[in-house]
């Protein structure tokens, strides 16, 4: 029984190990980058093309014994040589990315937070999805 039990805990904590190392070997990252407007409202409109990536990117992710949870990256910088802003969302759930998310309200409020624009001006976002199915499947031992 004792040894059953420390059977266990030694494949599990060699799973974690598997899976920093499948994140630090950039297992399930996935980065993409846009020039959007610099007036970004407070609707999905806006944020489509960001949204439809993420949804893209996420339906194509493994997902082993059910886990769909994502980290969220995002920098963002008016114009070419504007100041670089950072964001991170931890623990995301593919849920949030659809209808009446807050998750679109809350990139549209870190994009909106930034150094006042032109209406001319054009923002440089550049997004990070991190899949923790992807490294859970990369740190999995194989089945037969």
């Amino acid at each position: 029984m004792v040894l059953a039990a420390w059977r266990r805990r030694r494949r599990v904590r060699g799973v974690v190990r598997g899976m920093v190392e499948a994140r630090r070997n950039g297992h399930g990252v996935y980065v993409e980058e846009w020039w959007l407007p610099a007036v970004i409202e407070h609707d999905e409109d806006a944020l489509e093309p960001l949204l439809a990536w993420l949804r893209q990117t996420l339906a194509h992710c493994r997902r082993p014994h059910g886990i769909d949870q994502f980290d969220l990256a995002i920098a963002a910088s008016v114009g070419e040589h504007g100041r670089v802003r950072s964001a991170s969302f931890r623990d995301l759930q593919p849920a949030l990315l659809y209808s009446g998310s807050a998750l679109a309200g809350r990139i549209a409020a870190f994009l909106q937070a930034g150094e006042p624009a032109q209406a001319e001006a054009s923002v440089r976002v550049a997004m990070a999805l991190f899949s923790w199915g992807d490294a859970a499947h990369a740190a999995l031992p194989a089945t037969a």
